[in-house]
């Protein structure tokens, strides 16, 4: 395959990120969208409750010119567009999948999987699945929706 002149590392781990996440699951949305600064994003959407603990990630290396990174988490009703006010998960999951990230470098693994409760670490939490997280985050916080009546996507 030729790749354009102005193909880049970013360019190069944002299309692997892409088709790692269809090959997982061929209906999540994944977009590559140019922001005004010159910079890229992958945008991943529509992700179900039941497919979020498969989703793997390209773990991060220190020889790699460019970082990969979570900058935004939504919990959305199922078929809305506005995304749910659950305040602080975007932070919480923000740091699990850095934390996931490191354990994948540590043990040399090319992918890491944030969504796997095993990396809910010093945490009471002892539930099965990433869902189930966030159900008892919502159903603990006031004014918050309870996630636990509703299908929710990611």
């Amino acid at each position: 395959m030729k790749y354009p002149a102005d193909f880049k590392h970013r360019d190069w781990l944002l299309f692997t990120q892409q088709a790692l996440i269809s090959k997982v699951n061929p209906n999540i949305s994944t977009e590559i969208v140019d922001r005004n600064n010159g910079s890229k994003v992958l945008i991943i959407s529509d992700i179900p409750e039941g497919g979020i603990k498969d989703l793997l990630f390209i773990t991060n290396t220190d020889n790699n010119n460019n970082y990969g990174y979570l900058e935004e988490f939504n919990v959305f009703r199922f078929g809305a567009s506005i995304p749910l006010n659950i305040p602080g998960l975007s932070e919480i999951v923000q740091n699990i999948y850095r934390y996931s990230d490191m354990n994948a470098f540590l043990s040399k693994s090319t992918t890491h999987d944030p969504f796997n409760p095993k990396n809910f670490v010093n945490s009471s939490f002892k539930g099965q699945s990433f869902t189930e997280f966030v159900d008892e985050l919502t159903a603990l916080l006031p004014f918050t929706t309870d996630t636990g009546s509703i299908t929710t996507t990611y």
